[in-house]
């Protein structure tokens, strides 16, 4: 397997789309436009607004990669500020994010407000939870200014 170090985010977020079209070079022009828009959408950068399944999905990759590096990392409570800025900018503000977008849509109707609660209240619980694990591991994190 050949690991590759970018020096930015944005040259491994280049070399991505370059494979991402190389993949999908066998399939219709058509069907090609339309994944690469969504992959491009997905991409996007977050303060431009997304649709709430690509909030979701970069939410659910961050905590992926929280949990990746739980289990297989090395010396974390020595790199407990770092990790704590991560997961900080990643996760907890993703959550964050979420939550509001939910608490927002929740204002606008009445017939499925409970629906939009519910959803608030299990992304608040898997955030809590992921958040015990990362606490478990040493590490130290404060994400209350975030509602964790």
């Amino acid at each position: 397997m050949l690991l590759k170090i970018y020096t930015s985010l944005e040259e491994g977020k280049s070399e991505e789309r370059r494979d991402f079209i190389k993949l999908t070079k066998g399939l219709s022009k058509r069907v090609r436009q339309r994944l690469l828009r969504w992959h491009d959408e997905f991409e996007k950068k977050e303060s431009l607004g997304l649709p709430l399944e690509a909030m979701i999905t970069r939410w659910v990759d961050s905590l992926e990669g929280d949990h990746f590096a739980l289990t297989f990392g090395n010396s974390l409570k020595e790199y407990s500020d770092t990790i704590e800025k991560i997961v900080k900018k990643r996760s907890a503000e993703r959550a964050k994010a979420i939550i509001d977008y939910l608490f927002k849509k929740a204002k606008g109707v009445k017939e499925s407000k409970n629906l939009y609660e519910k959803a608030i209240g299990e992304v608040g619980e898997v955030m809590r939870f992921h958040t015990r694990l990362i606490r478990k591991k040493g590490i130290k994190l404060d994400l209350s200014e975030l509602g964790f």
